[in-house]
């Protein structure tokens, strides 16, 4: 067997600078990738029912999440607007591109780092902290912006149906047995979306105990309607007790 010649080892020693240069190059690039902050932004509404009736009290938290590894703080909270009308649509535009300012005066995020692998809640985000004309079912997402100027923008997809099918919740039919301030038992039925629900509760000015039965069938519901109905007649004239007449927990 011949050696090689001079000119292939020449070229194979280029050849394997090339390919250990490049994985060098990659090895450093995924480093990069990695030595750097990256915050993930998740947004969504959350409610609030009072006994059980609707609409809810309605309120947007924010989880954020440092999935980097430099230390970030939160500096400021955007909504970002996309109002129903159309013709409304390009004048939040032209005021901010569609983002409207949160007051975190009252969040207490002041001065929060998120170090790496850590998250942090914004929770309570109220149209009392935003403008007067911003209601919050017209929040399609949410963008942070940290100690260095840099924004991070949500990317998630909100649980904007389930705000809308509470907020469409229609009350069909509400009734009482008893007087309001001594014993008595009030059902109210609500149809949601294509399914009922009913909100229950039984006591008196001391002391009132509540129940919901949600995802009904039209036939379910009327069922369930009268048979409280009938057990609260009977809690009145106190031939049962309170949890008899609710029923067990949902």
């Amino acid at each position: 067997m011949k050696p090689p010649t001079k000119e292939a080892i020449t070229i194979a020693i280029a050849l394997w600078g090339a390919i250990t240069g490049t994985v060098a190059l990659i090895l450093q690039y995924r480093i990069f990738r990695k030595d750097r902050a990256k915050l993930v932004v998740e947004p969504s509404f959350t409610f609030y029912f009072k006994n059980n009736d609707y609409p809810p009290s309605v309120n947007l938290k924010t989880n954020v999440f440092n999935v980097g590894r430099r230390p970030i703080t939160i500096s400021q909270v955007f909504v970002r607007i996309n109002p129903d009308e159309w013709w409304k649509k390009p004048v939040w535009w032209l005021r901010g591109k569609g983002y409207v300012r949160v007051n975190t005066s009252s969040l207490g995020i002041e001065g929060i780092e998120l170090t790496e692998g850590k998250g942090h809640e914004i929770a309570g985000i109220r149209e009392r902290l935003l403008k007067e004309d911003v209601s919050l079912h017209l929040i399609k997402g949410v963008r942070i912006i940290d100690q260095t100027g840099r924004k991070w923008v949500s990317k998630n997809k909100m649980n904007y149906k389930q705000l809308k099918l509470y907020n469409s919740a229609e009350k069909v039919k509400e009734e009482r047995v008893g007087k309001e301030r001594s014993l008595s038992l009030e059902a109210r039925m609500y149809k949601v979306g294509k399914q009922y629900q009913i909100s229950c509760s039984a006591g008196n000015s001391a002391s009132t105990h509540h129940r919901v039965f949600r995802n009904l069938a039209i036939d379910e519901a009327e069922s369930k309607f009268q048979e409280l109905l009938e057990r609260g007649q009977m809690y009145v004239e106190k031939k049962i007790n309170i949890d008899e007449a609710l029923g067990p927990l949902q």
